[in-house]
């Protein structure tokens, strides 16, 4: 039960986290420095391929 609470409050943290991360950076890009690794979509990316992994640990122990 904790662990499947503890997933659940990870993946309402991380929903925060990138609704965080669009404001700020549709807010403060503008089209004459472009970032790459700083887009929303990239950092969505690793913060997925995180939290997947995270939960993968957590289910393994």
């Amino acid at each position: 039960e904790l662990q499947v609470y503890l997933v659940a409050l990870f993946q309402v943290i991380i929903f925060h986290l990138l609704c965080f991360f669009d404001l700020y950076f549709w807010v403060h890009m503008t089209p004459d420095h472009h970032i790459y690794f700083m887009t929303p979509d990239f950092l969505r990316l690793i913060f997925f391929f995180v939290s997947v992994t995270i939960v993968h640990i957590i289910n393994l122990l």
